[in-house]
């Protein structure tokens, strides 16, 4: 009985092979199923709708954060994760800043701690001081600096409409995973090559504040421009030369004046035009400022001309006089 039963063993399994039938050995197949499970993805925070991928393949987090990958490979799993940058429901825009492993989880299982930071949109508006918007297009940038150490900068371009900006980073305590708030300081704000604000002075939480109005330094400044040896009124137009050496010219108006409205504090110089050279100031602007300037006008200058002609003559005339009455002989006595 032994003999048969090892024959037919032999001619089961030569039977087998004939057909082309050929079985896995055992110890292949535990190597395959053990490193194919479920990834479970567990958002923090916990947001529902955030949309992650793996492998190719997209799930969609629940209620409670949550989404599960079923038959994918386990190793390195965390690698293969990601998350694009998206906007979820509330309108906070999530990027992925770090995965974690869970370490308790099952064999045939990965547990997966994505921390997601949050971001707001912020409308930033810079304003006179007497609540006046200043184009975005008059801004040459914005620059700030966060409490993670990071600056930002900003052109006009970009202030033209609300700008994403950070408000919740992950960070490790005691309790475990939190949201650590990022707040921003205001460095500068330039407008035609002048600071209008100062170092430090302004702060952002983006978190709850969607709208953040900056009140600027800018002042106005008068200039009336006079004769220079009259008094009255003279010249044609005045000429602004800002900081970044760009340049406003105004008209002079019926007053015999110029104003230039909300100019940003700094260095300018201040030119008026008409006269027979035109004369240039230097002005510091730190407020609100009238100036009157000199103009030398063509009659001034014939004035000048006669004053110092008429003095010309009158030397030679005088010199003249002395020599011709050092020429006169002398008595002696």
């Amino acid at each position: 009985m032994t003999g048969v039963r090892v024959v037919g063993a032999v001619l089961g399994v030569l039977g087998l092979a004939a057909f082309g039938v050929a079985a896995d050995p055992p110890s292949a197949a535990a190597a395959s199923t053990e490193r194919s499970g479920s990834v479970v993805v567990q958002t923090v925070p916990s947001l529902a709708g955030v949309v992650v991928q793996l492998d190719g393949f997209s799930a969609v987090t629940g209620k409670s954060g949550q989404a599960t990958f079923s038959a994918v490979p386990l190793e390195d799993a965390a690698t293969r994760v990601g998350v694009k940058t998206q906007v979820v429901s509330d309108g906070t825009r999530i990027s992925l800043y770090r995965v974690a492993i869970d370490s308790n989880h099952p064999s045939l299982q990965r547990r997966l701690l994505l921390e997601l930071s949050e971001a707001k949109r912020v409308r930033i508006s810079v304003v006179t001081p007497d609540g006046r918007r200043i184009a975005p297009s008059r801004i040459t940038g914005l620059s700030m600096t966060d409490n993670l150490g990071r600056t930002l900068n900003l052109s006009g371009r970009q202030l033209a409409g609300p700008v994403w900006l950070e408000a919740l980073v992950p960070a490790l305590g005691k309790g475990g995973i939190y949201g650590r708030l990022v707040t921003y300081a205001l460095q500068s704000v330039v407008v035609r090559g002048s600071n209008v604000v100062n170092q430090g002075q302004w702060r952002l939480l983006p978190l709850s504040t969607p709208k953040w109005v900056i009140h600027g330094l800018f002042f106005d400044l008068s200039v009336r421009a006079t004769d220079a040896l009259a008094g009255s009124p003279a010249g044609t137009s005045v000429k602004l030369v800002f900081p970044d050496r760009s340049e406003q010219t105004l008209r002079i108006g019926p007053l015999h004046g110029a104003r230039f409205l909300d100019i940003p504090r700094g260095e300018y110089t201040v030119v008026v035009e008409g006269g027979v050279m035109n004369l240039r100031a230097p002005l510091h602007l730190s407020r609100n400022q009238e100036l009157s300037e000199k103009v030398v006008t063509s009659g001034d200058a014939a004035l000048v001309v006669f004053v110092v002609g008429g003095g010309a003559a009158l030397a030679y005339l005088f010199g003249t006089h002395r020599r011709r009455t050092g020429a006169l002989p002398t008595a002696r006595g």
